[in-house]
């Protein structure tokens, strides 16, 4: 979903997967939060075939000590996009 909620960028995995992370981060400081705070992650792929180029981009945005990462290859995922991303984060006051 694009950062102003008018739909789904669609585009390579690499732009797909920034767009996605660039939400997450936002979402995370917005509630007090930040990438560094994330303890697990969940990642859905359309094409397991992409998981090299996703990892690219996900160095990009956790540059410490990564979270625990679970990564699944999804039939289909909503909208026909190539990347799904949820993750658990602490608080700011945590």
């Amino acid at each position: 979903m694009l950062k102003d909620g008018s739909g789904v960028l669609r585009g390579t995995i690499e732009e797909e997967a920034r767009a996605t992370l660039v939400n997450l981060r936002d979402v995370l400081e917005d509630c007090g939060s930040s990438m560094e705070r994330v303890v697990k992650v969940n990642v859905y792929l359309a094409d397991m075939n992409n998981f090299g180029r996703f990892n690219e981009v996900y160095k990009e945005f956790f540059t410490q000590e990564f979270p625990a990462r679970t990564c699944i290859q999804a039939g289909r995922l909503p909208m026909d996009i190539q990347v799904e991303i949820e993750a658990i984060a602490l608080s700011g006051d945590a």
